[in-house]
């Protein structure tokens, strides 16, 4: 009986470690982040304008200190096609987002932009959502 109840376990632990290796995130951690920086004055901003908005996952050695939040703020607002008043960042939730103008700047060329601003501080950005301009949002 024993030596049954304990196949039946190595064969349970078996099929979890296998499901589990295949699991994908359900996308909560995506909707806090991108939550954590919402602003619904930007995404109504935007619309009237046209213009997108990025969501983006802040990525790097920790800690997201109060400097770092500075230097992530500074490269979106200097990236190419960011409305600068629109950037917002929370280091808690490790996430960033801004309006631009898709007209001067797709999220591609952002990320990049500022991904170059930020490597020498071992910090990026990683597209979490981005929408508007005439694009439906989407997760990626």
């Amino acid at each position: 009986m024993r030596n049954s109840a304990r196949r039946a376990a190595l064969v349970l632990a078996a099929a979890l470690a296998a499901v589990a290796g295949q699991a994908r995130a359900c996308g909560a951690c995506v909707e806090d982040r991108v939550a954590a920086v919402y602003d619904h004055a930007v995404v109504e901003g935007a619309a009237r304008r046209g213009h997108g908005v990025a969501f983006l996952a802040l990525e790097g050695s920790l800690p997201f200190d109060g400097k770092r939040g500075r230097a992530v703020r500074a490269a979106l607002v200097a990236a190419t096609g960011v409305d600068r008043d629109t950037v917002r960042v929370s280091l808690e939730n490790a996430s960033c987002s801004a309006a631009f103008d898709p007209a001067r700047a797709s999220v591609e060329t952002i990320v990049a932009e500022v991904n170059r601003r930020l490597a020498r501080r071992g910090l990026a950005v990683a597209s979490l959502r981005a929408g508007g301009g005439g694009k439906a949002a989407r997760a990626d």
